[in-house]
């Protein structure tokens, strides 16, 4: 079960623009835990003066620059995915790599200033994945927000179903080259700031990825399949006359509703170990239809 920790909990680690701030936050809500709260369960693999490499229960690693080594300075840490890695800032098979982001890698926004400000945070992490929150001071009430960890993947064995998202471009506390974990958009749609390390099939390096809109499955209307007719009947005049056809009246009888077919699309949740991993699904978007269901024909009594 997910843990949420707040800047607002007792004895939570104060977030500023000041270089190794970020690492406070990271070490007390996934390694140590504070007050009341327990740690989320990661391993701090690596570390050194305002660096560090996290390490989930399973999955790949986080590497962690909080020493001002971006455009952003202090107000920024920078970050970046590894496979596998030896020491804090060396490791292989990177996602994004260099090609697709430039070192020193993506970004993380704390704070509009560099000073000792507190800003506000939540972050919310189990074992394998966590989201993070900031309130940077860029825009009034605007969290600036970053996740890396696992998602669900629909390939069975999938070791390569982590992700890593967040800034993709620095100095900057606007919306501008960040992959907002609450936006949503095609599946198929790559988005910037996004990457995952290779695709479904274990081949290649770290490519974009994306998400998709929540679409839980449902019920569609209800179709009234029924013929409306007027029934035969003799006239007023002699000899009789006898007219027929068909009414816009409402039918007499009407055969049951049919239910339209059920449909699916994969959700997109807050927990983005739910999204689905590229080349993993190619099956249409429909549930089997359902076994015909016969019933005695009754009369009324």
């Amino acid at each position: 079960m997910p843990t949420v920790y707040k800047s607002s909990d007792a004895s939570a680690p104060t977030l500023t623009g000041q270089v190794g701030a970020l690492i406070g936050v990271l070490d007390a809500c996934l390694v140590n835990g504070y007050g009341s709260k327990s740690a989320a369960g990661w391993t701090k693999a690596f570390s050194g003066t305002n660096l560090a490499s996290y390490l989930p229960s399973a999955g790949h690693y986080l590497d962690v620059n909080d020493a001002a080594a971006g455009a952003g300075g202090a107000q920024e840490a920078t970050v970046r995915g590894y496979e596998s890695m030896t020491a804090v800032g060396t490791g292989t098979n990177a996602f994004p790599t260099t090609a697709q982001i430039a070192s020193p890698g993506e970004f993380i926004r704390k704070s509009a200033t560099a000073d000792a400000t507190a800003r506000g945070w939540l972050l919310i992490a189990d074992q394998y994945t966590f989201y993070l929150f900031i309130l940077s001071g860029d825009t009034a009430a605007a969290y600036q927000s970053f996740g890396f960890g696992r998602f669900y993947s629909t390939k069975a064995s999938d070791t390569y179903r982590s992700f890593i998202c967040g800034h993709s471009s620095t100095g900057s506390g606007s919306s501008t080259g960040l992959d907002s974990i609450g936006w949503a958009a095609a599946i198929n749609n790559a988005t910037t700031g996004m990457f995952i390390p290779r695709t479904a099939a274990g081949t290649g390096t770290a490519i974009t990825s994306g998400i998709v809109s929540p679409m839980p499955t449902s019920v569609a209307r209800m179709t009234e399949k029924v013929r409306k007719r007027m029934r035969s009947r003799p006239g007023k005049g002699s000899p009789a006359s006898v007219s027929s056809g068909s009414a816009s009246a409402a039918a007499r009888d009407t055969a049951p509703r049919i239910p339209a077919h059920d449909t699916k699309t994969a959700p997109r949740q807050l927990d983005m170990r739910r999204a689905i991993h590229f080349g993993a699904c190619n099956t249409a978007n429909t549930h089997t239809n359902r076994s015909a269901i016969t019933a005695p024909l009754t009369s009324a009594a």
